[in-house]
């Protein structure tokens, strides 16, 4: 008779993903800001999922780590963007235990691919294996020398069929389509199995469409109905709640950390100048 083993990433969860199979709109807020409680603080304010920037920001491994901690604590989700698709990089963050990866700038059917197999271990993927000595899995286990001994899989810890099932199938895979290339492909990428989401990089497409409105508008629109007709999720931005409706699967970017701070800190010094104007106005009178 076997005996029951309960390890750590048996009992793991990952709140965002459960959030939008339960046919609820998910909502995700950027930190771009190095600063632990941070994340907790995007959890207290009601999101699912923390949307940590390594693309364009200079937060360190260490620094990603603590915020990935500060969600676990709080009971969200994290979500990764390395800086481009790097198996390493990749790698260093879901052993930190982060719940997902969001890829930028993908163009091609073979960067997509690239970007599924970086994030799942074999067979499905090549993602590099961390074994016990993960944040991941809590430092469970032991070493495969011996784990491979032990006639009854529950007593192995990570070295099961069971452990990389529920590794490649609980980290959430997003990919930005932010360039005309992206979009001239995103027929065919849709296509490529293992990614869960979708998200259209209004940004970086500006740029590359000469800060043209409607040529934007028209890139946008390709995606969703793309995405949209192959039952793909997609994220999206509030401004886009109105013209382009939600199904089931889809998330929303709900604001970011910098964004949000520098845009209360405007407002917190302009009323503070104007009721020092008014005040010496008054004086003055």
């Amino acid at each position: 008779m076997s005996t029951s083993v309960d390890w750590h990433w048996q009992r793991r969860r990952n709140p965002f993903r459960e959030r939008l199979a339960e046919g609820e709109p998910g909502f995700i807020v950027g930190v771009d800001i190095p600063w632990t409680p941070l994340s907790e603080i995007v959890a207290s304010a009601g999101a699912d999922a923390a949307f940590i920037d390594m693309e364009h920001t200079t937060l360190s491994q260490t620094e990603v780590e603590n915020a990935i901690v500060a969600c676990d604590a709080a009971g969200i989700s994290s979500l990764v963007r390395p800086g481009g698709i790097d198996t390493r990089a990749v790698a260093r963050a879901l052993d930190s235990g982060a719940h997902g990866i969001i890829y930028p700038d993908v163009r091609t059917v073979s960067e997509a691919e690239e970007g599924v197999a970086a994030a799942k271990y074999a067979p499905q993927g090549r993602r590099p294996w961390g074994g016990a000595h993960t944040r991941r899995v809590m430092w469970e286990g032991i070493l495969a020398s011996r784990a491979l001994q032990e006639t009854d899989p529950a007593k192995r810890g990570v070295y099961s069929d069971e452990f990389v099932e529920r590794a490649n199938s609980d980290v959430h895979i997003t990919v930005l389509i932010e360039n005309p290339e992206g979009v001239r492909n995103i027929e065919e990428i849709v296509k490529v199995p293992g990614i869960d989401a979708f998200w259209f990089g209004w940004a970086d497409y500006a740029a590359y469409a000469d800060f043209d409105l409607a040529e934007c508008q028209r890139a946008s629109q390709v995606v969703y109905d793309t995405c949209k007709a192959a039952g793909i999720p997609l994220c999206m931005g509030l401004d886009e709640a109105e013209s382009k409706p939600w199904y089931p699967g889809c998330f929303y970017l709900a604001g970011l950390d910098t964004l949000v701070l520098a845009g209360a800190l405007r407002t917190s010094v302009g009323n503070a100048k104007d009721r020092v104007a008014a005040a010496r106005e008054k004086a003055d009178g």
